[in-house]
């Protein structure tokens, strides 16, 4: 069981990157999102890898209710729940920063929750997916929002991860005996 005090640390700072190995992956993922419940009013839960019922269901089963919860997710345009809303393929990221720009300026969410970073360092080529998502850093500062970004290291994606860590206000490296 990996345990951190996530609320404590998303008081203090507005940019966390959560990193973990893929082994504690579900851990991690498990931990951000009840911190995040437990401090955050209004959460935009931005997906690269489930879609908005796949999202609905995961946050039943860490018993999270749905009310403050935006979904915003690149993964199936039909695979809908209230809240939820399709931003583009992975690969179009223009048009998924707009539609990030949109949700943070409609809906005003006091956090951005992302999951799986990891996804858009795959699908995407690592200079273009660091800059979208410094960019995504960017927009939430500028619409007073915090972010976490979860993301799980491994050699292929390591080295743009790790460029993120500059943009950051808080790593949290689980890899390292947590859990």
């Amino acid at each position: 069981m990996i345990d951190v005090d996530l609320k404590n640390e998303f008081r203090e700072n507005d940019v966390i990157l959560v990193i973990s190995s893929m082994e504690k992956y579900q851990a991690a993922l498990s931990m951000s999102l009840r911190g995040v419940d437990g401090i955050s009013k209004k959460i935009c839960y931005f997906s690269f890898t489930k879609d908005g019922k796949s999202l609905a269901r995961l946050l039943e089963k860490e018993k999270i209710g749905r009310g403050k919860f935006i979904f915003l997710q690149t993964v199936s345009e039909s695979e809908k729940t209230e809240n939820s809303f399709y931003a583009g393929r992975i690969e179009e990221l223009t048009k998924i920063s707009l539609a990030c720009a949109s949700v943070l300026s409609k809906y005003k969410p006091d956090c951005v929750f992302n999951d799986s970073l990891s996804a858009l360092f795959i699908y995407v080529d690592g200079n273009s997916a660091l800059r979208f998502t410094i960019d995504l850093i960017k927009k939430t500062r500028e619409n007073e929002s915090k972010i976490i970004l979860l993301a799980s290291i491994d050699e292929k994606n390591a080295s743009p991860i790790k460029e993120l860590y500059m943009y950051s206000d808080k790593i949290i490296d689980l890899r390292k005996g947590a859990g």
